[in-house]
């Protein structure tokens, strides 16, 4: 079921945050939230095309970030599969699909997610990466899910070209490179703080996000505060 509610306030939200200047990992962090928000989903993710190969930038939790590294070491599975075809892919239980993706989809599965829904990264018919949402259980992803993922996955796809209002493929490319470092920068940052201060990396993650909204602060620039200093996020 797509929350229409939820999907309208998405959607003012980014165009408030378009119409400005914005953190580009931030917005990509927010995206993933919000499909798992307006589609109900168990958790969320974005890879960006990094040449021929799919690169983790962003993800809702935990699970959703050891799904989305299987995909980046393996390099198959739904979101790789959608950005080759075009289209969405729809995994209704990923159970039957071990003969297609037979070390993806039993890794995601102890993972905890049995169905996932690939959509495609595009602008202007070029491929940029994939939206990838997971649920944990079975799940048949009706037409109305697509095409609000799809909706979604338009706007996180303006995001990354047009930061810095410059599409040139130079700029994407800078623009893949600044995600893939912050993302560097957040890892270490979830962990660090976790063991700071003895709580889970989602909820130190959290706590960085926070404060990064609070002080209009890039998320990066809080992650660095946090691993180079005794820095505890407010």
């Amino acid at each position: 079921m797509t929350d229409q509610q939820a999907l309208a306030r998405v959607l003012r939200q980014f165009a408030r945050t378009m119409a400005g200047s914005f953190d580009t990992s931030h917005a990509l962090y927010d995206l993933s939230d919000s499909i798992v928000e307006v589609l109900d989903a168990t958790s969320a993710g974005v890879a960006l095309l990094d040449g021929d190969d799919l690169r983790f930038v962003t993800a809702t939790d935990e699970q959703g970030a050891a799904a989305e590294q299987t995909q980046e070491r393996l390099q198959t599975g739904p979101c790789l599969e959608s950005i080759r075809r075009g289209e969405p892919v729809r995994v209704t239980d990923l159970r039957d699909c071990h003969g297609l993706w037979p070390e993806y989809a039993p890794t995601v599965e102890e993972i905890g997610f049995r169905a996932a829904l690939g959509i495609p990264l595009a602008l202007d018919e070029r491929q940029i990466g994939s939206l990838d949402v997971y649920s944990a259980e079975p799940r048949e992803w009706d037409d109305e899910a697509v095409n609000a993922a799809l909706v979604l996955a338009d706007i996180g796809a303006a995001y990354v070209v047009n930061a810095g209002a410059l599409a040139e493929s130079q700029r994407t490319t800078e623009q893949l490179q600044t995600a893939l470092d912050s993302r560097v920068v957040i890892e270490q940052a979830k962990g660090v703080l976790a063991e700071r201060l003895g709580i889970s990396p989602d909820e130190a993650f959290q706590r960085i996000r926070a404060s990064a909204r609070r002080h209009s602060t890039k998320l990066a620039e809080v992650c660095r505060r946090v691993i180079d200093t005794d820095h505890v996020p407010d």
